[in-house]
């Protein structure tokens, strides 16, 4: 029988996973729902891909690399640290 992990333990993980390690799309296949929806403006169609693939360009045209910030003319998502 799986253990169930605490919702906070699945975001952290998804967002290191995604964020950090840059890899949106395997965190999505382990820690998203299939019908996940995304309510942001900024990702137009909402869908599970949609968001995908914000967070690959996202990511991909960052000027930081370095695991835990990136910066579009829209958005700035930033980490200094994490605290669990």
């Amino acid at each position: 029988m799986a253990s169930l992990q605490s919702p906070k333990s699945v975001v952290l993980k998804f967002y290191k996973l995604a964020l950090e390690q840059f890899k949106p799309k395997e965190a999505f296949e382990r820690y998203a729902t299939p019908n996940f929806v995304e309510h942001s403006a900024d990702i137009a169609s909402g869908t599970r891909q949609a968001a995908i693939a914000f967070l690959e360009d996202l990511s991909a045209n960052s000027p930081s690399r370095n695991g835990v910030s990136f910066a579009s003319p829209q958005k700035v998502i930033s980490s200094s640290s994490m605290f669990t």
